[in-house]
C-alpha cells in the first residue's frame, strides 16, 4: 500500500457491506406474515402462513389491526413461520374472541387472513423484523380493511383495575341493552323489559307492569323518555344516533328489578 491508496476503514467496510444486504434484500419480494382468522376463531391456535405483499391482491386480502397495547405475562406462540412470539401486548383469548366477531362481521367475515404486530413481526431476528418495520406503511396501504381495536388489551386493563372489570363485565350483560339503545330500537328495548320481568316471575298483569316500565327508571320507557331522570343527557351532547333519538348515561349495573315507591309527576293541569 503506497501513501497515495485510499485508507479503507472498518466502519465504512461495514456500511457497505448493509448497503449490499439492504439491496438484495429489495431485490427480493418482502412476504408478509399473516394470522389465519378461521382457525385463530374456530380452533384457538394460530396458525400463520407468509405471502408475498405484491402478490395476488385477491389472495392477499386481509385485516390490519391497530391496537393498544397492555402489559400482561408473556405468551409464547409459535407461528410455525420459523420463529416464537412473544405476546404481552394482549391476551391471546381477547385475540380469538375478536377474531370469531371478525366471522360474523358482514364486510370482514370473507376475509381469511389478519396482521397484528405481535404475531406477524419476528422480534428474535434483526433483519426480520427491520425489514418488516421497513415495509409497515405498505401493510397497511395493501391491507383490504384497517380495524381499530380500542380494547384488544382489555385483560390489563381488568388486571390493573377492579373498577374497570366491574365496567366492563356489566357492559358485557348488558349489551343488548346498549346495542338497542343506540339503534334507537324501542320495540326491542321494550321485548327485553318484558323478558326481564318474566325471568323473575312478575304477575303478568298490564297495571303492574306499566307502573314498573314507566314510573321506575330502570326500563326502556323510564330512562329514554324521562327527561327529569338523573342521568339523562341530551343527543346533541353525545352525538350518538339519530338527532331525535334520546340517549341516556346510566349506571347499567344498577338495571335491576326494584320496588319504588314513587307518585307520578302530573302533567298539563293534573291529567296525564
Amino acid at each position: 500500500m503506497t501513501k497515495d491508496d485510499p485508507l479503507e476503514l472498518p466502519f465504512q467496510v461495514e456500511l457497505r457491506c448493509d448497503d449490499i444486504q439492504q439491496q438484495q434484500q429489495q431485490q427480493k419480494p418482502f412476504h408478509v406474515v399473516l394470522v389465519d382468522i378461521e382457525k385463530a376463531a374456530n380452533d384457538k391456535t394460530i396458525h400463520c402462513v407468509e405471502k408475498p405483499l405484491d402478490g395476488d391482491t385477491e389472495e392477499l386480502s386481509f385485516v390490519a389491526l391497530s391496537y393498544r397495547w397492555g402489559e400482561l405475562n408473556e405468551q409464547l406462540v409459535d407461528t410455525e413461520c420459523d420463529y416464537i412470539a412473544s405476546i404481552t401486548s394482549f391476551a391471546l383469548e381477547n385475540f380469538y374472541g375478536l377474531c370469531y366477531m371478525m366471522t360474523m362481521e358482514p364486510n370482514l367475515k370473507s376475509i381469511k387472513y389478519v396482521w397484528v404486530d405481535a404475531l406477524c413481526v419476528d422480534q428474535t431476528n434483526y433483519e426480520r423484523r427491520k425489514a418488516t418495520i421497513h415495509q409497515m406503511t405498505n401493510i397497511y396501504e395493501k391491507a383490504t380493511y384497517i380495524l381499530a381495536v380500542p380494547d384488544l388489551h382489555k385483560q390489563h386493563l381488568k388486571n390493573v383495575s377492579e373498577t374497570n372489570a366491574d365496567i366492563m363485565n356489566n357492559l358485557f350483560r348488558y349489551s343488548k341493552y346498549i346495542y338497542y339503545l343506540i339503534q334507537g330500537n324501542t320495540e326491542k328495548l321494550r321485548q327485553l323489559d318484558s323478558e326481564f320481568l318474566d325471568l323473575f316471575n312478575v304477575p303478568k298483569d298490564p297495571m303492574l307492569r306499566r307502573m314498573l316500565t314507566e314510573y321506575t327508571d330502570c326500563f326502556t320507557y323510564g330512562f329514554t323518555k324521562n327527561t327529569d331522570h338523573f342521568f339523562y343527557t341530551p343527543p346533541e351532547t353525545l352525538q350518538l344516533g339519530k338527532p331525535a333519538h334520546r340517549l341516556i348515561v346510566t349506571p347499567l349495573s344498577k338495571i335491576c328489578l326494584v320496588a319504588i315507591k314513587r307518585t307520578p309527576k302530573r302533567r298539563n293541569g293534573g291529567k296525564r
